[in-house]
């Protein structure tokens, strides 16, 4: 009996990895930039108002710190907030936010809740720490006003990253069995 000699080359092996490889390449440089989208969670009360919710930011803070403001989530007063206004279109608000003290700026972020409209902002002057300003014209101030953030979601792009490497083995593994 004599058995047949087989020639054995990785060749196509290594080829088949390179043409996975490349077209994950071609994936990740094509894909999408992906922002992240900022989860805070927060609470206050004081001047007569209880609130709580989540405010959602952008992912990159400017020079000075702060976040923009792109939505707004949660109750005050019992009252669901139903929209964040954008910047410029209630008592000047910019809609800026940061983790630290002050956590806004004298402008503000503006919103909805119930009947009423407000403002929330780092006061000067008239106010020693957080301002509310609500739209029939009264202004609450108080310095008791505690205001709770944290961050609460991890950043997108790694996620993305996981997802793009789970699509390429699931891809590998795809044409390693249609080629068996």
């Amino acid at each position: 009996m004599r058995l047949a000699s087989v020639a054995i080359t990785k060749e196509p092996i290594v080829k088949r990895m390179l043409r996975s490889l490349a077209l994950g390449a071609a994936l990740a440089v094509l894909a999408p930039v992906v922002h992240a989208t900022l989860l805070w969670n927060f609470s206050l009360s004081g001047g007569g108002l209880s609130a709580s919710g989540v405010l959602s930011t952008t992912d990159v803070a400017n020079g000075g710190g702060f976040y923009t403001v792109t939505g707004i989530t949660g109750t005050i007063d019992g009252d669901p907030i139903t929209a964040l206004f954008p910047p410029g279109t209630f008592l000047g608000n910019d809609n800026l936010f940061r983790p630290l003290a002050p956590q806004f700026t004298n402008a503000g972020v503006s919103f909805a809740a119930g009947a009423l409209l407000f403002n929330i902002f780092t006061a000067d002057g008239d106010c020693p720490d957080l301002g509310v300003v609500v739209s029939t014209g009264s202004v609450l101030c108080s310095d008791v006003i505690p205001v709770v953030f944290t961050a609460s979601v991890p950043e997108p792009p790694v996620t993305a990253l996981l997802a793009l490497a789970l699509a390429g083995a699931v891809l590998t593994l795809a044409r390693r069995r249609a080629s068996a």
